[in-house]
């Protein structure tokens, strides 16, 4: 044995001072060398108070301080000592928890009982006899779990990872080893700067449970003493076969975090998101300092066995320090789920082994934990690492190529005048502008926080045009990739009037009434992109367009942090409450145009013409697919005129608009425009052929051999026949000539009837007759008819091509209806019963 000296001092003014503090500024001596001396610790200065006993006998130990003396008689027995209890301490970590960051150390605290009754504190640091009475010359130390907790010799515990049960801290006496002790810990790691914790802090982070209960998991992260946490966002990772999260309505903020806040759960199923920013000015106002709970998730049990939480963190921001796409390392743990009839609590005071499925379990639990590859709060995730172009990247405000948090705090630093726009790229300029409504303010800051977490996003690629009525728009992620059908959806509200009224038919996107206009659900044309259209019925300009995207997680649940309109319809709620259920909820994203088309001034371009018989000549470019299409109109045309002929009747109208542009010459590059045989009674109708393959080379006689638009035709007998407007260009919008300068320009067809084919005009009149000027007038909203000298249009399909016969009189005058059978003959063709202005 040793022991250690101390003293008391006294002054003349009967005032005293003792303890440590005052007896290691005392000289102690012995009065004989040979059974002991003042050499170990503990010392000050070169004064030892420690005596180290060498042989049995008696002497004198003296005391002097400033000349001041004291003895006192020390007797030194030579019979042995033995160890005759041992007891672990209740020292270690708190609440039996060895928690703080990796690599944090504690010591076992030891008290030896000895066959003479006395007793004292074994440990390496803390008890007065520790710096000279080393453990390991009584004791042994021993953990039986490693890899949690490392024990050394003189039993100093070191914390390496998170362990889902007790530990077991073992002490045996080194004389005769009779005497052992247990005590049972647990290894809770907590976070380093920026890593995130998930679960309790003492006990084990991650408790036991019970196949179908529902239990809270706590989620923090660990900001600097001295810098705030000012943005995160992180992501939790489960396995979905183990456990679940209901929805969204299961996580959410807590008490340690007072600022914007998103969490989105099933996208994927097997993940948790938490995104969250704190944008003021004054960082430390955000009081995010230290450890902060910023929220807690929900989960449900639902398979017994070993159960892992990860997770990693995307990026966590203090005010200058960020750490980014790393694994979580104090939030990744284990624990158990069981069932009822094989619950078990571990006792490690209880020797019985009984349960056998207690030990399998924990056997599965090694093997996995051996295998565990985070080991450190360093290990790189690249789960979130997108290759993207960065010119064309949306949300990204900063300029670093990802669209994340940091983007949302930037619009906030820039909306609080700390971002300067000099310093910013052209797009993160534009990016600022999440929501495209214009300007940049807190709805912007709004938007992309809920962009990161999955639940919005960004429209792109919108584009319209007014005749036929066409739109079409995009949605991306926050990766900017197209948003997969599947999880997003898209609608439109057009406010249209009269449009509306006249009962426009959308040709692609299925359009229903609204108070406020037509909802309207958009074709999927691609991926992640959206379109309507159709021919309008009357000019409208300036149209309100509101755009409403819904997404959804992989289940297709959604909520209302998923609804996102561009910018408020009544149809959805939180409008109708913040703006009542009227036309003032309306608010629009964008105003397209619906115009009717112009008057042509000449006609367009002739299509391809053939007589009776359908020739095909196979292509180089046509396919199996061609060859069907072109069998089966074959197949048509010959049913209707075998119908036809049985009883003659007029013209079907046609039963779709075709492309207004027909390919001058025959090609095999654009569209198969019609096929018309020689018109009289007993001929079959019109037929006609689409394809966007090719077009076939049409050679068989007919009325015309070949035809340009408002040009030249020809008969097959090689007649010449000029045109009403002589030779049209493509696109010609010139205004029509009069009456009188095309009966002079073309005498020679007053006395034959003319054939061509006009594009219709949404007009009252197209031809009035009695005022040559309105030739060039502007259109007048169309009522359906267009007048006598276009047949009537089926009201479905306005904006087609249309065949019409005209009389060969060129006047102002009025038709007489009376003059109605006109013919002509010749070798070839015999036209008879057409009437002005007729089919």
């Amino acid at each position: 044995q040793r022991f250690e000296m101390s003293a008391v001092g006294y002054l003349t003014d009967g005032t005293w001072k003792g303890g440590v503090s005052f007896s290691r500024w005392v000289n102690f001596s012995s009065s004989d060398d040979m059974l002991g001396t003042f050499t170990s610790q503990p010392c000050h200065l070169g004064l030892c108070r420690g005596f180290a006993t060498t042989g049995p006998g008696s002497l004198i130990v003296y005391g002097s301080f400033a000349g001041v003396p004291a003895d006192l008689p020390i007797t030194i027995l030579g019979d042995r000592v033995n160890i005759s209890s041992l007891e672990i301490l209740d020292s270690i970590g708190e609440f039996d928890t060895l928690h703080g960051i990796v690599n944090t150390t504690d010591n076992i605290e030891v008290r030896v009982g000895f066959t003479d009754g006395t007793s004292f504190i074994v440990s390496d640091f803390g008890a007065e006899t520790s710096d000279w009475l080393r453990p390991s010359s009584l004791l042994t130390f021993q953990t039986n779990q490693k890899n949690a907790v490392s024990v050394n010799d003189e039993g100093i515990l070191t914390l390496l990872n998170n362990y889902y049960t007790t530990i077991e801290v073992n002490v045996k006496e080194n004389c005769a080893n009779r005497y052992s002790d247990v005590k049972a810990i647990y290894a809770n790691l907590d976070p380093e700067e920026h890593d995130v914790d998930l679960g309790y802090l003492f006990g084990p982070s991650l408790r036991q449970q019970t196949i179908g209960d529902y239990f809270d998991v706590e989620v923090r992260i660990q900001a600097s003493e001295t810098e705030p946490l000012t943005a995160f966002q992180v992501k939790v990772i489960f396995d979905y076969d183990e456990l679940r999260v209901d929805s969204d309505d299961y996580c959410g903020r807590l008490y340690g975090w007072g600022w914007n806040f998103e969490c989105t759960s099933n996208d994927p199923e097997y993940e948790l998101l938490m995104v969250g920013t704190c944008g003021l000015v004054n960082t430390s106002e955000c009081g995010t300092f230290d450890n902060n709970v910023i929220g807690f998730i929900t989960f449900q049990a639902v398979r017994t066995g070993f159960i892992h939480l990860s997770g990693e963190v995307i990026k966590n921001m203090g005010v200058d320090t960020v750490t980014s796409n790393v694994k979580l390392f104090s939030g990744d743990a284990y624990f158990f789920v069981v069932d009822d009839a094989y619950f078990f609590v571990v006792d490690v005071d209880d020797d019985d082994d009984s349960l056998s499925t207690e030990s399998e379990m924990r056997s599965e639990a090694e093997e996995v934990l051996s295998q565990s590859s985070v080991s450190s709060f360093n290990s790189t995730s690249t789960t979130n690492v997108v290759e993207v172009d960065c010119d064309t990247m949306q949300g990204d405000t900063n300029g670093d190529c990802v669209c994340d948090v940091a983007d949302v705090r930037n619009i906030q630093y820039y909306i609080s005048g700390l971002v300067n726009m000099s310093s910013l790229s052209s797009q993160a300029i534009y990016s600022m502008d999440a929501n495209l409504d214009g300007r940049v303010d807190s709805a912007d800051v709004h938007f992309l926080l809920r962009i990161v977490a999955y639940k919005y996003r960004f429209l792109a690629d919108y584009s319209t045009t007014s005749n036929p009525f066409t739109l079409q728009i995009s949605m991306l992620t926050w990766q900017s990739l197209p948003s997969h059908h599947n999880q997003s959806n898209l609608w439109l509200e057009l406010a249209l009037v009269d449009n509306k009224d006249l009962d426009m038919v959308f040709d692609y996107g299925n359009a229903t009434s609204s108070p406020d206009g037509v909802f309207i659900i958009p074709e999927r044309l691609d991926i992640g992109v959206f379109g309507a259209g159709g021919l309008p019925l009357t000019n409208e300009y300036h149209v309100p367009l509101v755009v409403i995207v819904e997404t959804y997680n992989v289940f297709g649940d959604s909520s209302d942090s998923r609804l996102c309109p561009f910018y408020c319809t009544r149809r959805i709620e939180m409008c109708r409450n913040a703006f009542g259920d009227s036309a003032d909820a309306f608010f629009p994203f964008n105003y397209p145009n619906l115009t009717i088309p112009e008057p042509t001034s000449s006609p367009t371009q002739s299509p391809n013409w053939q007589g009776a018989n359908l020739q095909a000549t196979r292509s180089a470019s046509a396919n199996i697919f061609t060859i069907m299409a072109i069998a089966a109109a074959m197949i048509a045309a010959l049913i209707a005129r075998y119908f036809y002929q049985k009883q003659p009747h007029r013209p079907a109208p046609f039963s779709q608009y075709v492309p207004t542009e027909a390919p001058p010459e025959p090609s095999i590059d654009g569209y198969v425009a019609g096929v018309f045989k020689k018109w009289n009674p007993n001929a079959m109708p019109p037929v006609l052929l689409q394809s966007t393959e090719f077009v076939q080379d049409l050679q068989e006689p007919g009325i015309f051999e070949k035809g340009k638009g408002g040009g030249e035709g020809r008969r097959a007998n090689g007649e010449v026949l000029p045109g009403l407007l002589g030779e049209a260009s493509q696109g010609d919008t010139a205004a029509m000539p009069d009456f009188q300068a095309l009966k002079q320009d073309i005498p020679e067809a007053n006395n034959k009837p003319t054939l061509r084919i006009d594009r219709s005009d949404s007009m009252d009149s197209l031809l009035d007759e009695d005022n040559p000027a309105s030739f060039s007038a502007p259109p007048i909203p169309a009522k359906r008819d267009h007048g006598g000298t276009i047949s009537q249009m089926p009201p479905r399909f306005p904006g087609g091509p249309q065949l019409r016969l005209e009389k060969p009189q060129l006047s102002d005058e009025d038709t007489d209806d009376s003059e109605d059978e006109d013919s002509f003959n010749d070798d070839n063709t015999t036209i008879s019963g057409l009437s002005a202005g007729s089919q």
